[in-house]
């Protein structure tokens, strides 16, 4: 659900698509008409995947965004991350048993 401009939650439709799944502890952040969730957990400690998932707000679908690179680590819960622009900036995590500084984009 997300507020509307007159302060009233609304269930956002989602249409279907590679759907990220139930999750908690995941980073996400908006661009345009796109959201991004990366990264979370399903079970205390335990990361789900290191997929980066995008929902899009036309066509109110999900899928996995291609990647370059290396991508961030798996096992890094409660990543923080925010968009400037049109990149999006990954930092922090953690894991059961240690804290990371990781600053991806």
């Amino acid at each position: 659900m997300a507020p509307s401009v007159q302060g009233e939650w609304i269930k956002v439709e989602q249409k279907g698509g590679q759907t990220p799944g139930p999750r908690s502890s995941h980073g996400i952040a908006v661009v345009g008409d796109k959201l991004y969730s990366f990264g979370g957990e399903l079970t205390p400690n335990i990361s789900i995947d290191k997929d980066l998932y995008v929902f899009d707000f036309n066509t109110h679908t999900w899928s996995i965004a291609p990647s370059k690179g290396v991508a961030p680590d798996v096992k890094a819960l409660g990543t923080r991350m925010v968009s400037v622009g049109t990149k999006l900036y990954l930092f922090g995590g953690r894991d059961e048993n240690k804290k990371f500084d990781d600053f991806y984009s």
